[in-house]
């Protein structure tokens, strides 16, 4: 598993660490390899904050209820992959109202004072644990949120120098958009596509990738076709605006 995002959170955590704080967050998709439990994440976080969290393999019901009103100050929890449940991926995108009948927010409301959002690559997707909360309790920013609205402010503020974006990562989609509406907005003078975001725009070009590459990009993209015609269209709209990779790192066995 790929912990490098767990840095991000300390911040926050840190700030809370005199309150009962319960953590909720989800890794991955059904389906996919690295859909797993968050037994493991429990751990590498107290590692990094120096302290110990409990976990619990359940997101609600009664274990749930019964720890966290029998916690005290300074404790921690962290609940099970909010995505092992039917209503955080079936309710994706649902009103608020739906949201708000859900067993996950009507189980968890009641055990809590404030909710503190701090995913911020989430924030924007309508899913239960991101914005079922917002009308039945008062919801906060989280230092990393906070870090990262600001760099944005700094980012979009008028400036006489020339502005780049670097977009990698695995959402194709969600890039290309991004990419599209810095673009024509002039929010950037160039966008550096990386990862798998340069890939797709490399094999949009008519560039080998490779079978592997090809094969990710098809795997995690169901309408992978119209992607790639996106990402040819964009590329001839802005060709000497979007800068794609001239090179590449070979990770044969597990080494660069």
């Amino acid at each position: 598993l790929d912990y490098s995002r767990f840095n991000a959170h300390v911040d926050t955590i840190n700030e809370l660490r005199g309150s009962k704080l319960v953590i909720i967050a989800h890794q991955s998709r059904p389906g996919k390899d690295d859909f797993v439990s968050l037994r493991a994440h429990a751990s590498h976080l107290g590692m990094l904050i120096k302290k110990e969290i409990r976990f619990i393999d359940q997101l609600f019901g009664s274990a749930v209820t019964t720890s966290v009103q029998k916690m005290k100050p300074g404790e921690i929890i962290m609940l099970e992959n909010s995505r092992f449940y039917s209503e955080e991926v079936s309710l994706d995108g649902a009103d608020l109202e739906t949201m708000v009948s859900s067993n996950i927010v009507r189980m968890l409301s009641p055990l809590m004072d404030y909710y503190v959002i701090d995913a911020f690559p989430a924030i924007h997707r309508p899913q239960i644990t991101l914005t079922g909360f917002r009308s039945v309790k008062p919801n906060v920013a989280g230092r990393l949120i906070e870090r990262e609205i600001s760099a944005l402010e700094k980012f979009r503020a008028p400036s006489t120098g020339k502005k780049v974006a670097i977009l990698a990562g695995a959402k194709i989609n969600e890039s290309i958009t991004v990419a599209g509406s810095f673009l024509e907005k002039g929010v950037v003078d160039h966008i550096l596509a990386g990862g798998v975001v340069g890939n797709a725009f490399l094999y949009a070009i008519g560039k080998n990738i490779g079978e592997r590459s090809l094969a990710f990009i098809k795997k995690n993209n169901k309408n992978y076709a119209e992607l790639i015609k996106k990402c040819l269209d964009l590329y001839r709209k802005y060709p000497d605006r979007i800068i794609l990779p001239d090179d590449a790192v070979l990770n044969p066995s597990g080494r660069r």
